[in-house]
């Protein structure tokens, strides 16, 4: 779901709110990051210690507040249970011994080993539209009172005893419910409906989004079964900014460290990689129009423009959000070119000299100025227009073998489209009226379907659209009955 607006093509555009700063990254096909760190990044090829500071944006790793054990961590290349292959694992080598005892197993059930890694996040911490996002696997031995947690907080270190400080967490713990995922919101109320054995074999994502000043919007994702994935929408337990994340183990005795148990179980906690990213402005120029879109997870945006860079006078953009249409294909190949297009378009004001910049960034990229001159026809209804995925996503099958294919979602209504005469005559919102007055009578339906790239077609230039008559394969059908009731109508 979007916000849109439709600006002049000769307007300056910046987007902000709450001190937020926003990506100009369009539809480019590769994910612009404020910070990332992976455990396969070089800097960990020895070890994995306190420190250090992989990838970028980051602050260095903490272990502080780790006890009783001075080393709970290592880089983890050759346990069975690590999905990832490479990953930073955490582990309590003094814990409760359960199912295959590795010595010393001294550990009761409310005392043990307890480690801790943890960074400070860049700037001031996660501003409004901007996510969080983790890959993990965890244990799956469980004890009473114990368990692990990823807990997002304001401060200057490592979470201590107590949580002093804890903005957003998530976790489990042998207590309420055994096994079972708690967050900030379901920790007194049965938990989320995920289990540690749903999140263990090929990990978990957790993807946590600032929503506005106090709220945010959680996703945790079996890598394994997506279409498990729980999501909540809730406010900050502490009404701080968050600045700093912090892995917390404090399980059963590890199986592996500091040696390998003759049956070994899932006893240690993972982590692959750690990114920050920004909420995403998707810019699209039709006719003399620019359109912005954005997405709706992160409300209280607004628009403002000027047209004077040199001395700037920000104004909000009026009118209200508007239309934005499918077209298969895409303005640039590349995200390099991506930016050398927008650069040029708003260059590009109507009494600029000739020829603009523009015209020459159009005259050394033939496939920009193809996409620019193909028509792209009004629709008629939301639920009567076509839309095309402008990335290649690759299929394997049982034996390896990999097919390149790209989305489209068709209306099963068939396309209806309208003259630009009737549709100026119509009110801004009509296609908005018209998609809620049609759902309210029956469900729009469309058919998810991916087009098969030939064996010469490209797949790593959204510019190339793929001939028409490559074979589509029909995945299933997508079925909209509501309306959602928080939408604020521009969705």
């Amino acid at each position: 779901m979007r916000s849109h607006f439709s600006l002049n093509q000769g307007v300056a555009v910046a987007c902000a709110a709450a001190g937020a700063t926003l990506m100009l990254s369009g539809n480019s096909p590769a994910q612009t990051f404020i910070a990332a760190d992976y455990a396969t990044n070089s800097t960990y090829a020895g070890e994995w210690s306190a420190g250090q500071n992989g990838g970028y944006g980051f602050g260095p790793w903490s272990m502080d507040y780790t006890s009783s054990s001075p080393i709970q961590n290592a880089m983890d290349r050759t346990s069975p249970y690590n999905p990832f292959g490479v990953a930073w694992a955490l582990y309590n080598p003094v814990a409760p011994a359960i199912g295959c005892p590795n010595p010393p197993d001294t550990g009761g059930a409310f005392n043990g080993d307890l480690s801790r890694a943890g960074r400070a996040l860049p700037n001031d911490g996660l501003n409004v539209g901007q996510t969080f996002t983790t890959i993990i696997a965890n244990p799956t031995e469980r004890k009473f009172f114990r368990g692990y947690t990823i807990v997002l907080s304001n401060g200057g270190n490592n979470i201590q005893y107590g949580g002093a400080g804890t903005v957003v967490d998530v976790g489990t713990v042998d207590y309420f419910v055994p096994g079972g995922w708690y967050s900030t919101q379901t920790f007194h109320t049965g938990g989320t409906t995920l289990f540690d054995t749903d999140t263990t074999t090929n990990g978990m994502q957790l993807d946590i989004t600032v929503t506005s000043t106090n709220t945010y919007h959680l996703v945790m994702t079996p890598v394994g079964n997506p279409g498990m994935a729980y999501s909540e929408d809730a406010t900050f337990k502490t009404n701080l900014p968050i600045n700093w994340v912090t892995y917390q183990l404090y399980n059963t005795d590890s199986d592996f460290y500091p040696a390998v148990a003759p049956c070994a179980q899932r006893t240690d906690f993972y982590i692959k990689s750690m990114t920050i990213s920004a909420l995403t402005l998707n810019i699209q120029k039709e006719g003399s129009n620019v359109i912005l879109s954005w997405s709706t997870n992160a409300p209280g945006f607004n628009l403002e423009s000027t047209l004077n860079l040199a001395a700037p006078a920000w104004n909000p953009v009026s009118p209200d959000p508007v239309v934005v249409n499918g077209q298969n294909g895409f303005p640039a190949g590349t995200p390099a070119d991506f930016v050398g297009f927008l650069g040029s378009l708003l260059a590009s004001g109507p009494d600029s000299p000739k020829p603009t910049p523009l015209d020459k960034f159009l005259a050394t990229h033939p496939n920009t100025a193809r996409f620019l001159s193909t028509p792209n026809p009004q629709p008629a209804s939301f639920a009567t227009y076509s839309y095309f995925g402008n990335n290649c996503f690759i299929f394997v099958n049982a034996h390896g073998q990999r097919q390149a294919t790209r989305y489209q979602i068709i209306p099963l209504a068939g396309e209806q489209h309208l003259d630009p005469a009737v549709a100026a005559a119509k009110g801004q919102d009509f296609l908005f009226d018209e998609l809620r007055s049609r759902i309210t009578r029956a469900p729009v339906e469309f058919g998810l379907q991916v087009q098969i790239a030939g064996p010469t077609d490209p797949t790593s230039d959204a510019t190339l659209v793929w001939p028409d008559d490559r074979k589509k394969v029909m995945l299933g059908t997508l079925r909209l009955t509501s309306f959602d009731p928080k939408s604020a109508g521009h969705t």
